[in-house]
Parts: C-alpha cells; structure tokens; sequence
C-alpha cells in the first residue's frame, strides 16, 4: 500500500511531516498520523523498528482522538483484536465492548479506506443507531478530522463520496426477511474485510453463515462477536465456545482459546472502577461497584440475569432457571455427544406434523443399551417435510407419504413411529393408518397428562406432577437428560428445549403455550416437539429411561416384548 492510498486526517497539533520513522524509509513526507496507519497496515514489529500493531494503533489515537480516555479493558481489548483475526467478546453490561471496537474498527478502516469496507451488524435499525451507529458519530465528531463521508439515511461512512463499496456499513440483520439481510451484507464486499457482529446472542444463524462467505477473495479478513452471554448453543456461545469445550473453563476465567481464535471476559465484579480514587469511579461509563452491589441485592446471584448482565458469563446449572432445560445441563449430560451401543439398537421416529407456515419436522433415533448397562437414545437424522402446492394431493397426504418413504428407508417400523396428532395431526395419522399401518403411535400433545408414572425415579401419575400432556411430554425429556441418556442431540433443539419457560400451578408443573413461546422467540419449536414424541414412543415401548444395568437378555425379552404385543394390536405395556 503507497501512503497517498491513506486519506489524511486534517492537520492538528503533533501531527508533524515525517519521511523516515520506525524502520520505513519513504519517498515524500506524510503527516505523523498517516505513518502510523501505515505501520498498523503493515504490521510493523519491534524487531522491524515498529511499535507493532497495538502501539501504532495507540498513537494514531493520541493524535485523532487526543482526548480519549483509555481503561484497562479497552487497552485489552484493542490489543487483542489487533493480535486475532477471530475475536469473541463476553462480557457484562456497561464493559465498553461496542465502544472500544467501534474505534478499533475506525482505525483498521483508515488505513486503507479505498480498499476495506467494515460491516457492523446488530439486530434492529433501533439497536444500531443506538450502539455502534452512536458510537461511531460520537468518535467522528469528537475527532481531530477523521476521514470519509458520512450518509446518515444509509448508516454508512463511504471512503469518498458515492462509494458504496468502500467504507463502514451499519446493517440491522434481525427484522425483516433474513434472506434481504444476509442478501446485503453479502453485497458489500471488498479486499479488506472487518465484521463485527454486535448482540450476536439474537443475530441469525445466516448472517454468520454470510459474514464467512466474505472471507472468500480477500487478502485480509476479521470477524469479532459481541454479546451479553446468554446460551451455549446460541450463535454468541458456540462462537465463543472453548477448544476443549465448556467444562474446561469457568468464570474465573478471563479468557480461552477457542476453535479459531480467542474468547475475551469482562467480569462485572472484576470492573476497573473498583480501583476508585478518593471515592470516585475512574470511569464513569464502566459498570461500577454500587452497580454490581445492587445487581447482586435485586436480581440475586442465582439467577440468570445476574451472571448475563453482571458477571458477563453463561448461567451455571445452580442459577434459578424457569425454561424446561438449560445448557450446562445439556453439557453436564453429554446430550450432543455420540452413542455407542452392546447390543442392537432398535429404530424409532417421532414426526410433527405442520401446517400454515411451521415446520414438518419428521426426526429418526436409535434405542438401545449403553456398554455401561444404561437404556440410551441416540438421536440421527431430521427431516424437514415439504408440501408441494401445485400437488393434486391434499396436505395430510404429502406428509404421510413423504414419512412412509423415509420410514422404509431408515427401517422404522410403523409401530415404532409416533406422531402427533393434536389438531390438523389427526388427518396425518389417519392417512398413516389408512395407508400403511394402524400400529402407529399417536401421542396427543393437548388435554390432560397421563397416568404413566412422572419418571423412572418419581412413580407418581404424570397427572399428579404435571398440568396438561404437553407439560408432561416435554418433562419426559428432561427426565431423561438428567438421566444422561439422551445422545446426539442438535444445537437448535436443544436451544428450543432451553427457550421454553414453565411455572408451578398448585404444586404442578406447566410449560407455557406453543403460542406464547412463538410470540417470544418468533419460531415454532417443531424439533423439540418432534424428540419429545421419540422419548414418548421409547416409554409407550414399555422403557423409563431407568433400564440400568440390565444384561443383554433382559434387553432381548423387552424387544421380543415389544414385538409380540404390536403383532396383537395392543399400544401399551406395562414398565420393564
């Protein structure tokens, strides 16, 4: 890069002409501050008479920003992302992560603007003129002539003016269709390429699908996440996620390794503030001690808001949750691990059927016994139906089909399938009958809970514990989780799991409606929907979740059990 590619800042004090200054010799004078930008291009080293790439950085910002008022996590932070091509930030509320990286953004942009672009993401048109929009017209006007073309309308900040290609790029990527958003990120594209995803907890698993897709072409290309942590197996926490996985780290730690970069943690209750002088926070915009104290005194320290808000880190299994799962259950559980088995597993299927805009979610599991003795389901492969609308074949017709086919194909017998058959599922299941065998499951997700007993450790009548049938269906799971015999579990349905809240009613358990849940997340969970019929059909096949210890022939006699009472045309067996 030749340093008249640079845009010069305006002329201001300590911005001398130079021409020879750490290690790089030119042919004509530029201003102090164009050196700089260009040592943080070129990554100048102290072995190379540089000051590396944090130190040019630092003293661009001495000379565009000569107020600017560095703290601890900033200088780290900074730091950090100049040494990472791959950067996670986790942390607290009021932590300074969208504001330090907002100004690093502006460094590594100018100093090659005709050739870079920076996008920066966040989830509304709201939430980014709030956040980096803000912070990037507050660092511009407080700056000492930093370069480029503001279009406030566009949210952009363009290398020269009409420059759509080069420049700084605010996109809100969570309203609207995913498709037009993903659509113009990938867009804007450029040799240089910085993406920094802000609260990346509620950003689209596409955008980050899109956001790698520019990395394709370019001679340099940085990604940063930042999030307030939420879920393991939300885009924050799996981007975040340490390479030795979750148990390696807790939240004394301040950072990892993760699988392709680095995991940065501000602690609230690690604030800089609490190194107070003369009774005065040092600074003012970083969350302070009387913050975290009454965080502490109203939220609680057992609850999930305190460790996101406060502690800046994944809820452990102790904090007061309402969902139906949690994640460090679902590490604690091994629920995405593999499964082996000491005999032959047997096939089951659990199918939700959809209608009016949902998805038909048709997924296939593995029955069978862990070497440790212990009665395992194995999840594998999920099948999303789809209905053909120029089809003479009615809906309930597509999708019994569609199941049947698959069925066949993965040898599912049809007393091994369960099926939902709550509403529109009815048809779904009469067509099944109808057309291949009335041997199917038929779990009905609405009216009141069973009489089967709650759990292999609790015999009370599932009426007794839980509200209404759903509740007790989407319990069954958990009991069996906890009972650490669910393997093969995806992140997306263990996020649906961990997104459904429930309340006690008169000493019962209830999960809130499918319609509430909807409205909140603004998704159906069909593929927790669709496992919970799985688990159902292994207890209607006459196992807990609790067959442990059981040597090969009593898993034989409970498979030729099975069998025989499908052959007489009977649905339910007593308990093994």
């Amino acid at each position: 890069m030749k340093p008249s590619s640079i845009i010069p800042p305006a002329a201001v004090g300590n911005n001398p002409m130079v021409s020879e200054m750490y290690g790089l010799k030119l042919t004509a004078p530029v201003q102090l501050a164009v050196m700089e930008l260009l040592c943080f291009f070129k990554r100048q080293s102290v072995d190379q008479g540089g000051l590396g790439r944090f130190g040019h950085l630092k003293n661009f910002v001495s000379i565009m920003w000569p107020k600017y008022k560095w703290n601890p996590w900033s200088e780290w932070m900074l730091e950090e992302a100049c040494e990472n091509d791959y950067l996670g930030l986790a942390g607290c509320a009021a932590s300074g992560k969208t504001y330090g990286i907002t100004l690093y953004a502006m460094v590594w942009w100018a100093c090659a603007p005709a050739s870079s672009s920076v996008v920066l993401t966040s989830t509304t048109s709201k939430m980014i003129r709030k956040r980096q929009w803000s912070a990037l017209q507050e660092l511009r006007m407080q700056s000492a002539g930093f370069p480029g073309n503001m279009v406030d309308s566009k949210t952009t900040l363009q290398a020269s003016k009409g420059d759509d290609k080069h420049g700084i790029f605010a996109q809100a990527v969570a309203e609207g269709p995913v498709e037009q958003a993903v659509a113009n990120i990938q867009g804007i594209h450029a040799p240089r390429m910085l993406v920094i995803v802000d609260e990346a907890t509620d950003t689209p698993e596409a955008i980050f699908n899109a956001t790698e897709n520019l990395k394709k072409g370019t001679t340099e290309f940085q990604l940063i996440v930042i999030g307030n942590p939420n879920s393991y197996f939300d885009p924050h926490g799996r981007f975040c996620e340490p390479v030795n996985g979750w148990k390696s780290i807790s939240v004394e730690n301040e950072s990892w390794k993760t699988k392709n970069g680095i995991c940065l943690h501000f602690d609230g209750n690690k604030t800089p503030n609490f190194k107070s002088v003369g009774g005065k926070v040092p600074y003012p915009y970083l969350i302070a001690p009387d913050q975290v104290y009454e965080s502490r005194k109203t939220m609680g320290e057992d609850t999930v808001e305190y460790w996101k808000f406060t502690r800046g880190f994944w809820a452990p299994e102790g904090a007061l949750s309402t969902t139906v799962l949690n994640e460090p259950l679902c590490v604690k559980f091994h629920t995405m691990d593999g499964a082996t088995f000491s005999n032959q597993p047997i096939k089951l299927a659990g199918l939700d059927p959809a209608f009016g805009g949902d998805r038909c979610i048709l997924r296939i599991a593995e029955l069978g016994k862990s070497p440790e003795g212990i009665t395992t389901l194995k999840f594998g492969k999920v099948y999303q139906l789809k209905i053909a609308a120029q089809s003479t074949d009615p809906a309930t017709y597509q999708i019994a089909k569609q199941t049947i086919d698959i069925c066949n194909n993965e040898d599912v017998p049809p007393e091994h399938l369960g099926v939902d058959s709550t509403g529109n599922g009815v048809g779904v299941c009469d067509v099944l009958a109808a057309t291949w065998s009335h041997k199917i499951k038929r779990v009905c997700f609405g009216g009141a809970a069973s009489q089967t007993p709650a759990s292999g450790l609790d015999n009370r009548p599932s009426n007794d514990v839980y509200k209404n049938k759903v509740t007790e269906l989407w319990f069954s799971f958990r009991e069996w989780v906890m009972a650490d015999q669910i393997r093969g579990l995806d992140p997306d349905t263990i996020k649906e799991f961990c997104s459904r809240h429930f309340t006690d009613v008169g000493r019962k358990k209830e999960v809130e409606s499918k319609r509430d849940m909807k409205d909140r997340i603004r998704s159906s969970p069909d593929l927790a929907d669709a496992a919970s019929i799985v688990v159902d059909v292994a207890r209607q096949l006459g196992s807990s979740g609790i067959l442990k210890g059981a040597g090969t022939g009593e898993w034989n006699t409970f498979v030729e059990r099975a069998n025989k009472i499908y052959d007489n045309g009977i649905e339910e067996v007593e308990t093994v």
